[in-house]
């Protein structure tokens, strides 16, 4: 069972602005990350901010083609023209919509070692950046839905804090188990 539980839609700290890191402070932040790993491999999940643990830092993980990549506060240059690709989220669990991105980017940012690190990066690898990346600047790929869309998501996300409630659960226990 991961340490850490995901922040699920309305929780307002998905809408919280992410500060960025310390350099120096890195080292003091492994454990942090370590259960960022472990929770988004229990959730089996491609990316996570850790704002989405409630730690408002600008640190993303990614798992792609079974590859761990952190980028800490990362600066992206989005390339290319955008295109609709579905997307999910783990703070909305369940919940898939198509959105645009941009194909490529060029990203710059730290290691889990402070390391400076640069390249370049397109399709999910760009995609899910993009995506993490507004985590990080207080937003959520479901504000850029039309509004009744948005309507359906807090409906259905009422839902469920009411069912949790029920159970007496978190949110979170409620919809991943743990």
């Amino acid at each position: 069972m991961p340490k850490r539980s995901i922040a699920i839609y309305p929780d307002e700290r998905l809408w919280m602005i992410s500060r960025s890191v310390n350099p120096k402070d890195i080292p003091d932040l492994q454990s942090l990350m370590d259960d960022m790993w472990e929770t988004l491999e229990a959730a089996d999940g491609v990316g996570l901010s850790a704002i989405q643990v409630g730690e408002a830092k600008q640190i993303i993980l990614l798992r792609i083609d079974g590859r761990r990549e952190t980028y800490i506060n990362p600066i992206l240059a989005p390339e290319g023209c955008k295109m609709l690709k579905r997307e999910g989220c783990l703070s909305l669990p369940g919940i898939f919509d198509k959105i645009y991105r941009f194909p490529r980017l060029r990203f710059q940012a730290l290691n889990e070692k402070g390391e400076e690190i640069q390249g370049e990066a397109e399709g999910l690898r760009a995609h899910a950046l993009q995506h993490e990346m507004e985590h990080l600047d207080g937003r959520m790929f479901s504000d850029k839905l039309p509004k009744n869309r948005r309507r359906e998501i807090k409906a259905t996300f009422s839902k469920i804090q009411k069912a949790a409630k029920l159970l007496k659960c978190t949110v979170s226990e409620f919809c991943y188990g743990w």
